[in-house]
């Protein structure tokens, strides 16, 4: 299911918090504190219960506690960051390659955002 609440509250929380923000990693801890990607915030924003966990060189996952009919999860309860953000978006394929793996500055990122939501209005898909 679309979820454009979530889009525009994801795109108007890292707007208000532009430090807080990295399109190249879906999230990173650093001495300075914790980035992430637009993907990396919906899961943040949409599931508040969910609980990022890290591996290897920093890599991400998310560790989430409800069934899920979508995303892989893998034997831990572990799903990729970027699949359960497409999950609770409701993003297809094209969409989240568009947005995702765009590692433009966040005006690039804002215009994605945009250009998808006026895709589902124009289809009667944003309800």
């Amino acid at each position: 299911m679309r979820n454009p609440q979530l889009m525009r509250d994801t795109l108007a929380h890292i707007e208000a918090h532009p430090d807080e923000h990295d399109q190249s990693m879906f999230a990173r801890r650093t001495p300075c504190g914790t980035t992430y990607c637009f993907a990396g915030h919906a899961v943040l924003l949409g599931d508040p219960d969910a609980q990022f966990y890290w591996v290897g060189y920093g890599y991400p996952g998310v560790e989430v506690s409800d069934h899920l009919d979508g995303p892989t999860m893998n034997r831990t309860g572990h799903v990729h960051i970027e699949e359960y953000a497409a999950h609770l978006l409701g993003l297809d394929g094209d969409e989240i390659n568009d947005l995702f793996f765009e590692f433009g500055p966040l005006d690039v990122v804002r215009q994605r955002v945009e250009d998808i939501l006026a895709r589902w209005a124009a289809t009667g898909e944003e309800q």
